[in-house]
């Protein structure tokens, strides 16, 4: 694989996640407030059926579509063998990775509508050649946690890459503060295929995005397995998993 896959797959990131926050915020916040509204109305309205449909609605909206169940309990022997790995440190984000070593191989920051995003790529020995077929990346998004939740950041932001056609997101775990997806990119002309595991957080210093990708489109479980217990083990520098 050729090394611009990686430049590819952050410059895509950075449109999706980047050049595109503050809408994102945006229509995320006018949505919550839309649901606030109705639900305020529904709350006011005599019949006790209103109440349950109310309870009803907000367990649907903290439990999003998912076909996976918690895969901590499903592979507790490959989550102790990963607390073996290494652990790198990205803005202000311990990342814990596998044993391999993992090093910076790209680093850029944009500033779009006074929001500034920071784009920090590692590879493995912080490789750039034609054999690179895997990434870890880091998001960092200073002050966007003020403007909204991870979990109204990762629905706004998924919602409108999958209507752009371009990939397919499948989220596994949502929080208010963390939300884990799987996403695949394909038959997108500008860059290479990809899969992988993504994740939002925030903390108090910003908004993150911590991306596993590679160039193989059927990982098998046991990597993706693998990569979603790694990105959930996050630290700020507080050194409290987020």
């Amino acid at each position: 694989m050729p090394a611009k896959w990686i430049a590819a797959a952050a410059a895509l990131m950075v449109l999706v996640f980047g050049s595109g926050c503050s809408l994102a915020v945006k229509q995320a916040i006018e949505a919550e407030q839309q649901k606030e509204v109705k639900q305020a109305e529904k709350k006011e309205e005599p019949s006790n059926d209103s109440s349950e449909e109310e309870a009803d609605e907000d367990t649907d909206a903290a439990q999003p579509p998912s076909n996976s169940d918690d895969f901590d309990s499903q592979n507790p022997d490959d989550s102790d063998s990963y607390l073996e790995g290494n652990e790198v440190t990205v803005s202000h984000l311990k990342v814990k990775t596998d044993k391999r070593n993992w090093q910076e191989a790209n680093s850029e920051t944009q500033t779009e509508d006074n929001l500034k995003v920071e784009t920090t790529s590692l590879t493995v020995d912080g490789d750039t050649s034609i054999n690179v077929d895997e990434m870890i990346m880091v998001q960092y998004i200073p002050g966007l946690q003020k403007e909204a939740t991870a979990q109204q950041y990762a629905q706004a932001v998924i919602k409108g890459d999958e209507s752009s056609g371009r990939s397919e997101w499948n989220v596994l775990e949502a929080q208010e503060d963390s939300v884990l997806s799987e996403v695949k990119v394909k038959d997108d002309p500008e860059i290479a295929d990809m899969s992988g595991v993504v994740r939002f957080l925030s903390t108090d210093k910003g908004m993150y995005i911590l991306y596993y990708l590679t160039s193989d489109m059927n990982m098998p479980q046991d990597k993706k397995s693998k990569w979603q217990y790694l990105l959930k083990q996050a630290k700020g520098d507080e050194g409290v998993t987020l």
